[in-house]
């Protein structure tokens, strides 16, 4: 019997005529990044389709029929400040998470305060 022989033989009573698998995953990403980017994608397409169906139904009309923003009780201001205090508040969550990281728990817990009033705001 030759050493290959030999060698092949010892490789079938390790396994039992079976080829030995090891998995490996495709891309080193945790489930949580994943779930993640699972989540955005189907919110851009969730907004892509109302943005695009509001394409469609405003120039779609004739000219003249789509209601003025003051026909339908919609105050642009109002929209203006809210969409102001949603992007402060999301800096300031930021601003939070960092300083609790960095273990400035005053400071982080101030930044908490601020977005929660800005939270409030929003809401009332």
């Amino acid at each position: 019997m030759s050493a290959h022989d030999a060698h092949h033989d010892d490789h079938h009573d390790d396994h039992h005529g079976h080829i030995q698998l090891e998995y490996q995953p495709a891309l080193p990403i945790n489930n949580g990044k994943v779930i993640l980017w699972l989540f955005l994608s189907t919110e851009i397409m969730f907004f892509a389709g109302l943005i695009g169906t509001y394409i469609v139904l405003r120039f779609g009309v004739p000219t003249g029929s789509w209601p003025a923003p003051h026909d339908v009780h919609l105050k642009e201001v109002i929209g203006g400040l809210n969409t102001t205090v949603l992007l402060f508040s999301s800096a300031t969550i930021v601003f939070a998470l960092e300083f609790a990281r960095q273990d400035k728990a005053e400071r982080a817990k101030m930044f908490m305060g601020i977005t929660l009033l800005l939270g409030l705001a929003f809401l009332g």
